[in-house]
């Protein structure tokens, strides 16, 4: 497969007050501007469309700043009483979670109910079954291309960007990976599982990745990424180390979150070593990072 470098312009993620808008705007995608829960994102960001909010999936909001020269879709994450939540797409949510980041259909054990027909056994997973089952249009992938395609014939000559929280972060970096634009998203499973089955445009691998010396025309930099994953160490999610087991913190709520690696570039806040804190679910809420993490000397 061939690869054009293009020049495109991204947020700056080396800036905690660009961390900190995009972490706001992903928090408000859980919330309608009337509820207290809503931030004032400043900078000239201001909440212009709403998606989602009669149906019971996919959802959030869109941000654009004072010209319409930049758009911002922030889609929203899980809810689920697991991490303080809860709400109408909790189901769908759940069900989209399972599908993603389980290794075959949430079939953990014998106790578990799958959530696609594609296990066959003992470390058996039929591949072909997987791959169609998550461009189902029940899956929330599809909805969020037809998302994507309708924002930017609504902003057809602005930029678009892309954020999310768990979820809704790994949907905005399959979309960052899927149209070739910017995302940042907050505390996301490992989205390179779905990004392989959805057969999502990956691009050549970094130095130390498999490459020899003569491929320099293979060797790129993280600067090069356009896909970004902010999480915090004390949070399982992310860490992959929230389903061990069915006896796990999410397996006992019914969750199969065993992805583990992310595609793009990763920061990562060592809240467990800096901050003392303990590996805890609870720490997964979006509000946790903005209000904790995303400001000078956390």
């Amino acid at each position: 497969l061939e690869w054009d470098d293009f020049e495109i312009d991204a947020p700056d993620v080396t800036s905690v007050e660009a961390l900190a808008a995009f972490g706001k705007m992903t928090s408000n995608a859980y919330s309608l501007p009337e509820e207290g829960t809503w931030y004032d994102v400043g900078g000239g960001w201001n909440a212009t469309d709403s998606f989602g909010w009669q149906e019971d999936g996919l959802r959030g909001h869109v941000f654009a700043d004072e010209k319409n020269e930049t758009v911002v879709i922030a889609i929203k994450g899980t809810s689920a009483l697991l991490v303080g939540g809860g709400g109408r797409t909790g189901r769908n949510d759940k069900i989209n979670d399972n599908l993603f980041f389980s290794c075959c259909c949430a079939r953990v054990d014998w106790s578990w109910w799958p959530v696609c027909g594609c296990y066959d056994g003992p470390r058996q997973c039929r591949q072909a079954c997987v791959e169609e089952a998550v461009i189902e249009k029940s899956a929330y992938y599809p909805v969020a291309t037809d998302l994507y395609n309708n924002i930017s014939a609504i902003y057809p000559h602005a930029q678009i960007w892309l954020a999310g929280h768990s979820l809704g972060g790994a949907l905005a970096a399959m979309l960052s990976r899927t149209y070739g634009v910017p995302s940042i998203s907050f505390e996301a499973p490992g989205d390179v599982l779905p990004a392989r089955r959805l057969h999502l445009p990956l691009p050549p691998p970094r130095p130390g990745n498999g490459t020899s010396r003569h491929d320099n025309d293979t060797r790129r930099s993280l600067d090069d990424e356009l896909t970004t994953h902010v999480f915090h160490n004390a949070d399982p999610i992310p860490m992959g180390v929230c389903s061990t087991s069915s006896i796990s913190m999410c397996g006992i709520a019914g969750f199969a979150l065993e992805s583990k690696c992310h595609v793009g570039k990763k920061i990562v806040y060592d809240t467990v070593g800096k901050l003392g804190w303990s590996v805890d679910v609870r720490t997964h809420s979006i509000r946790v990072i903005v209000e904790n993490l995303l400001k000078e000397n956390w």
